[in-house]
């Protein structure tokens, strides 16, 4: 695996919490089917999706529309 192949799955992994979501819809699914983590942007503890799982969702969305 290159470096850069690292980064973006190391990016891929971070854990992002429901507060730092603005979008409604997005916000809301991952307060109530996120996994209990520690957020990677603001630290704070509770509800988290990984970035890669919230871009595949919004990747589908985008296909579908």
């Amino acid at each position: 695996m290159t470096e850069t192949e690292e980064n973006e799955t190391e990016i891929e992994q971070r854990r992002l919490c429901a507060d730092c979501i603005s979008e409604s819809f997005l916000k809301a699914e991952v307060a109530k089917n996120g996994k209990d983590g520690t957020c990677h942007y603001c630290g704070e503890d509770g509800k988290t999706t990984a970035i890669g799982q919230i871009a595949d969702e919004i990747e589908t969305a985008f296909e579908h529309h």
